[in-house]
């Protein structure tokens, strides 16, 4: 499988446990690598699992856009926010999606702390127009000593604004918290996107986590609101 940080990581699929004998065998991890701005081939992991520590908080993601012609499928994607601060206007694995993502699963495994995070999703910030994402299910499942996901504006578990097709998935798991309890208002939360825009569909998927609301100051603005299992507004259908 193959394993990120933020300076990119990669572990070889054929490196050795240390149990193994032949030390000849073993393959190299490589560090340090940086991915070119526009992807537009394919990538197909046949099932690999996919493991990013993501350490960066702001406009950081392991590929900046994804092109019309780009293709991502059939990949487990287990992601862990790495941090002590919240994440900031960023998509975990692409900033901006205008190509085709399908047959995923994406694992959040759960941050260090809870934060609150803004203006992302573990796939994309944006997915594009002509961007698609189908046949994917998300997992909110934290390891026992990491914390579930938090959010405070514009965050979904898939992409944080839709103007594209995302279809035939659902988001199972632990529940997300609205954060934080100091500020007056949480808001454009979702279980799988953020804001689907009018240009934006969303069709055939479900969820089953639900939003836990901070307890926040008295005051005639002190809510959080349009926050949903799906999406947290849609301006489309």
């Amino acid at each position: 499988d193959i394993v990120l940080y933020s300076g990119l990581n990669y572990k070889n699929p054929a490196e050795k446990n240390e149990t193994d004998k032949d030390e000849s065998e073993k393959g190299e991890s490589v560090s340090g690598a940086k991915v070119v701005t526009t992807f537009d081939g394919t990538l197909d992991f046949q099932g690999y699992t996919l493991t990013h520590y993501y350490e960066n908080g702001s406009g950081q993601q392991f590929i900046q856009n994804m092109g019309a012609s780009a293709k991502l499928k059939d990949v487990v994607y287990d992601v862990y926010f790495d941090r002590d601060t919240s994440v900031y206007d960023a998509g975990v694995f692409c900033y901006r999606n205008y190509g085709t993502i399908s047959d995923i699963v994406i694992n959040f495994r759960g941050g260090r702390s809870i934060t609150s995070n803004q203006y992302c999703g573990l796939i994309g910030r944006f997915n594009a127009s002509c961007g698609i994402i189908e046949r994917f299910v998300v997992n909110n499942i934290p390891d026992e000593d990491k914390q579930t996901l938090s959010a405070y504006n514009y965050v979904g578990m898939v992409v944080s604004s839709n103007d594209g097709i995302i279809r035939d998935g659902y988001v199972a798991g632990e529940d997300i918290y609205l954060t934080p309890a100091t500020a007056s208002i949480a808001r454009y939360c979702g279980g799988i996107v953020g804001v689907s825009n009018a240009a934006g569909r969303v069709e055939n998927v479900f969820s089953t986590v639900n939003f836990i609301q901070a307890q926040r100051p008295e005051s005639k603005y002190s809510y959080s609101y349009y926050y949903g299992a799906v999406a947290g507004y849609v301006a489309g259908y």
